[in-house]
């Protein structure tokens, strides 16, 4: 079912004359014409932004601050106004108040400057306005991140396209009525149900939900745009800045895997014949289920299950944490380099004592000389390393390195920046299950309240 606005359209402009200080006249000089469209719309839409109980559907509403970007053609031939190729119509606001079914909007009309009499335009129009970032190219943008919501997909993700609108203008006395707009969402939607999810990460905060195309199609990014004026019909066309992900960002969300019921996603319209989902959580642990035969249509809500089984991936992130009770640290500097195991990991140091503070035990790194690392692999690949550092100066002079082997650190000096925690990763395409951490101040001992390792383990 298509998403429909109907829309009337009057122009108006006012026609000054004008003189010149020496008491001639020049030519008379035109406002810009200014453009009001009204929309309402429709109870029949098939997928929208919120749940309508006297119906039973998902349907279009106008939010607040909604605007439009129009083109036009002005006798059949693409229109531009001072290099500009879109027009902007934002909504207007009165005293009535607002209308969440019928809005109107005011823009600032396309016209050729030439144009005289009474002039033939067709327009069109993209809805959300800031689908089209610059007004002289004809690209829109679709975004690759979109926001997490519990009943509903991301409204800001939704791409509507019209049909033509035919106009006429008298551009000496600029008063028109048009017809109807008619919106059509270009978008498709899919409702995803996740199910039977790895319990044991059942209360991990879930980060990201990403979704990625086979074989690099793109999904998201900036699309070329063409109208064919003869028929009316809208060609989107993958330009170089595009991507085969797009992720669902659950930051304001505060939802758990366990409660991990519903995923929306605002797609555009495509066969995808493999699709890979990946739930990340705050601490980093994994689920990718991959699937194949997803088509999304446009205006079309699609609702699947999903059941994580027997040939899906799951990496949960553990992680082990060091202070100054461990490791048999003394307080006072050992100067030989000494290994201790915790966990049923070795570690090496030197130079490192514990360090008192607030009936807690912090590992102090000595000046120039303290250092730390494993002996043996950790159980899985480094996932991040994060050191609580209590003060700015030694914290800018604490260096990690991440290597595959105890002697081939592939990441060399990656150093801190402030007191408080301070994150290092190794670099993505490599695995590294080895660490070093030093200070190199020639001043300062650096002083870590806790040393946490996160490391990725498959299930």
């Amino acid at each position: 079912m298509k998403n429909i606005f109907l829309a009337t359209a009057v122009m108006t402009a006012v026609t000054l004359s004008s003189c010149s200080v020496d008491g001639t006249h020049e030519a008379p000089v035109k406002d810009p014409i200014r453009m009001t469209v009204g929309a309402y719309s429709d109870e029949n839409t098939k997928a929208d932004y919120e749940y309508d109980e006297s119906t039973g559907r998902r349907r279009m509403v106008w939010s607040p601050g909604d605007a439009l970007s129009v083109a036009s053609f002005t006798d059949g031939v693409r229109t531009t106004a001072e290099g500009a190729a879109w027009s902007r119509y934002d909504m207007i606001s009165d005293d009535a108040g607002f209308d969440r079914e019928y809005a109107e909007f005011s823009g600032e009309a396309l016209i050729p400057d030439d144009a005289a009499g009474t002039i033939s335009q067709s327009l069109y129009a993209v809805y959300p306005a800031e689908a089209v970032a610059d007004n002289t190219a004809d690209t829109i943008h679709f975004p690759s991140v979109q926001t997490y919501y519990p009943d509903s997909f991301d409204e800001k993700a939704v791409l509507l396209l019209s049909d033509v609108l035919e106009v006429s203008v008298n551009t000496d006395n600029p008063q028109a009525e048009a017809g109807a707009f008619r919106f059509r969402h270009h978008t498709g939607y899919l409702h995803l149900k996740p199910d039977n999810l790895p319990e044991s990460i059942a209360d991990e905060t879930v980060s990201t939900v990403t979704l990625s195309a086979d074989e690099g199609i793109p999904v998201a990014g900036d699309f070329g745009i063409a109208i064919d004026p003869a028929t009316s019909e809208w060609t989107l066309t993958a330009g170089t800045a595009t991507t085969d992900e797009i992720t669902l960002d659950f930051d304001e969300a505060a939802v758990t895997v366990g409660e991990l019921t519903d995923i929306w996603f605002s797609l555009l319209p495509g066969k995808y014949d493999k699709i890979t989902f990946t739930i990340t959580t705050v601490q980093e642990s994994r689920v990718c289920m991959t699937r194949e035969g997803l088509e999304i249509k446009s205006g079309v809500l699609k609702e699947t299950g999903i059941s994580f089984g027997t040939g899906d991936e799951f990496i949960r992130t553990e992680s082990l944490s060091l202070d100054g009770n461990d490791l048999g640290l003394k307080a006072s500097n050992t100067s030989q380099l000494t290994t201790e195991t915790k966990n049923g990991i070795r570690f090496t140091y030197k130079d490192l004592s514990y360090k008192t503070s607030q009936e807690a035990k912090h590992i102090s790194f000595k000046a120039k000389t303290g250092i730390l690392y494993n002996a043996d692999p950790l159980p899985g690949d480094i996932v991040r390393i994060e050191i609580d550092i209590t003060e700015n100066a030694p914290a800018k002079y604490t260096y990690v390195s991440f290597g595959t082997e105890t002697d081939i650190y592939e990441t060399e000096g990656l150093k801190g920046e402030s007191a408080g925690v301070n994150t290092f990763r190794p670099d993505e395409n490599i695995s590294c299950r080895y660490f070093r951490i030093e200070n190199k101040s020639p001043l300062y001992a650096a002083t870590a309240s806790s040393i946490k390792i996160y490391y990725s383990v498959p299930q």
